[in-house]
């Protein structure tokens, strides 16, 4: 349940507010999946220090919070 990064981009602009409604490991990972182009978990993982599953259960919980909206 992935989205690419234009259609987060584009979801985005409908919830100027979305951000705010993440929690920080979930605000620290998306904002380096946008800063980088919708680079991959594992690459995130690696600079977060965390594993790609935390990674990717925390962007499933992003992308879940950005569509209920």
């Amino acid at each position: 349940m992935n989205c690419n990064i234009e259609e987060v981009i584009h979801l985005l602009r409908f919830q100027p507010d979305f951000i705010n409604q993440l929690t920080n490991l979930e605000r620290d990972i998306f904002n380096l999946y946008l800063q980088q182009g919708g680079v991959g978990y594992k690459e995130i993982a690696e600079q977060l220090d965390e594993s790609k599953k935390v990674v990717d259960n925390a962007m499933q919980r992003v992308f879940n919070k950005l569509r209920s909206k």
